[in-house]
């Protein structure tokens, strides 16, 4: 991390810096630093060279915080990712995890990422476009246990899908978005069996997986990385049935990591279970 990143980027920095009016200043400058031509910034992280298009200071932020907050899982899986490798992305953002990963299966294999948000799917397109990926497939969608209509609350902290029978709140934005069931898309499509699957779908993580069943029983899926948000699950849902239901699918190998308010559920199937399945 450069000094000036390091800096503007120090919580009590942070605070500092917004008392006397300067993060504007120091943010566009970091900018012009960090980025070429066309608003390209480029990354090396753990040796994947990939590049994003942020065409402002805001955008290059929401970038370099992704890449920081998302660090430690990064670090757990790209290394099991090997090349001709398929990985699941559900709640793809900006594409963090989508570049990065594409970069690592390489042109033997494939990446499919689902992102309903209509700002972060643009950004996570031209980021596609960026790196030259033809190894990802992008929907805009929200996978879900049912096919139906949803609606994304985008103004809140953590974009929040709800019923369309739900009425917003008056001044706040909403986008209709579509919520397929993830097995009958995978089947639909002709998409193969993940490898690896990444999931951060603010509160939704259990009726998601509940719509992946038959995807998540294959023995080919051997990793799950589901970031599960206790305070965002919906009312009768709780962290223990996600834990139970990734049990009972097979994955024998599970482990907890606490990371602010959200934990990181890791599910593997460990060797003897994927041999037998």
């Amino acid at each position: 991390m450069s000094g000036l990143k390091k800096f503007i980027y120090n919580p009590g920095v942070l605070r500092v810096l917004r008392a006397l009016k300067l993060t504007d200043l120091l943010r566009s400058l970091h900018y012009k630093m960090a980025t070429q031509s066309g608003g390209i910034y480029r990354s090396n992280l753990y040796g994947v060279k990939s590049a994003f298009r942020v065409t402002n200071p805001a955008k290059l932020v929401q970038v370099e915080f992704n890449l920081m907050l998302e660090d430690e899982i990064l670090r757990l899986v790209l290394p099991c990712l090997h090349s001709g490798d398929v990985f699941l992305d559900v709640g793809a953002n900006i594409g963090i995890f989508t570049i990065l990963s594409a970069l690592v299966v390489g042109e033997k294999g494939k990446v499919m990422a689902f992102e309903p948000e209509t700002h972060n799917f643009e950004m996570l397109e031209r980021n596609i476009s960026v790196n030259s990926l033809k190894n990802v497939a992008a929907f805009k969608a929200a996978l879900g246990e049912e096919n139906s209509k949803g609606q994304l609350f985008v103004d809140r902290p953590a974009a929040s899908l709800m019923p369309s029978e739900i009425a917003p709140k008056e001044g706040e934005s909403v986008e209709s978005v579509e919520i397929v069931n993830g097995d009958d898309f995978r089947r639909t499509h002709g998409l193969p069996y993940p490898r690896v699957v990444k999931i951060d779908v603010e509160g939704f993580e259990y009726v998601v997986l509940r719509g992946l069943r038959e995807t998540l029983s294959n023995p080919a899926t051997e990793l799950v990385v589901c970031e599960v948000h206790p305070y965002l699950l919906p009312k009768g849902t709780t962290q223990a049935m996600i834990t139970e239901f990734m049990a009972a699918l097979g994955f024998d190998d599970i482990s907890e990591m606490q990371r602010r308010d959200e934990i990181q559920m890791i599910a593997r199937r460990r060797p003897s279970t994927h041999a037998a399945a």
